[in-house]
């Protein structure tokens, strides 16, 4: 297994950790980080995870998963930080 990379798996409002045991069950090696929330509209799992990213393609409580390259502290989360 390679060094663990941080990812962050979109959900449904109120999926997040839900999300996280099919996360934890599906990809060995693979440790929560964060919760996160957006206005309700999304749950976010932030993980590490060192497998094969084919393997995130199994998941089924996500919407979406996202490896994360970059990151910034107190966005306003507008879209004048995009």
């Amino acid at each position: 297994m390679r060094s663990p990379r941080l990812f962050y798996a979109q959900t449904m409002p109120g999926v997040e950790q839900i999300a996280w045991l099919e996360i934890r069950e599906r990809l060995a090696g693979s440790r929560c980080v964060e919760f996160l929330y957006t206005k309700d509209q999304n749950g976010i799992v932030l993980f590490e995870y060192g497998g094969p990213v084919e393997n995130l393609l199994s998941l089924r409580t996500t919407e979406d998963v996202f490896a994360v390259v970059a990151s910034a502290e107190k966005l306003s989360h507008d879209w004048r930080d995009l």
